[in-house]
């Protein structure tokens, strides 16, 4: 018993609680949810329910539950036995390994499934999170890295990687603000009165439109010169 942790074992006799306990957050809230809810629909077709179904309702939330109770409990098993432990945290140090090098040699797709590997086996390991923010970047896929880089921000809780994340992070701004401006619509488009036609000289003012008053003086000016000519 000497390569067991007791006290996640114990908690574990709720699904979910020894997650909780050994900082699986996530996984542990998840396996609790799918639980409790099992457990209240045995409770509610053994002794609530009495209406069509209520067979099949128990039956269901006994499989349910008991698949949930049996998954969580071997996962919390492997996660705490000495051995285990030992042998998946080198596999660890090896796909963290194998995936700096790809990443080095600029093979990103090889270190992503590196990292993502490591990622399925420590959920919240900050170097392969800031990694594929990285990774992520460099492709242009910028919404995924800001989001690693979030997931980073949530599990980095000895900010170490902290310098590392700030730079990543104005960087990704700068990125994402030369995006939007290439991006952009003009904003001042040229009007349709500036637009240059026959015998207009590109970006000279239209000619400014006659008040009323000059439009009657020119026109009794012309009546005048016209009727001089003709006399």
């Amino acid at each position: 018993m000497k390569n067991l942790k007791a006290t996640p074992l114990i908690l574990s006799v709720v699904a979910g609680m020894g997650h909780l306990w050994e900082g699986r957050d996530l996984k542990g809230l998840v396996l609790f949810a799918v639980f409790a809810a099992g457990c209240a629909g045995i409770l509610e077709g053994a002794l609530l329910w009495s209406g069509p179904g209520k067979t099949e309702i128990l039956v269901i939330s006994v499989l349910v539950t008991a698949a949930v109770w049996v998954y969580s409990f071997a996962d919390i098993l492997r996660a705490t036995y000495e051995p285990l432990r030992e042998r998946n945290s080198l596999r660890r140090n090896e796909h963290l390994r194998q995936g700096i090098l790809c990443f080095l040699r600029c093979d990103y797709e090889t270190a992503e499934r590196e990292f993502l590997a490591n990622i399925r086996m420590e959920p919240g390991d900050p170097e392969s999170l800031f990694r594929l923010a990285v990774i992520c970047r460099i492709r242009g896929e910028l919404s995924r890295a800001r989001r690693y880089l979030r997931a980073l921000r949530r599990t980095d809780t000895d900010e170490k990687w902290n310098w590392e994340r700030s730079q990543e992070e104005t960087l990704l701004g700068t990125l994402e603000r030369e995006l939007r401006d290439r991006t952009a619509p003009d904003r001042f488009p040229p009007s349709a009165d500036r637009a240059p036609g026959p015998g207009r000289i590109p970006g000279a003012e239209p000619p400014a439109a006659a008040s009323p008053g000059e439009a009657a003086w020119e026109d009794e000016k012309e009546s005048e010169s016209a009727t001089s000519s003709s006399g």
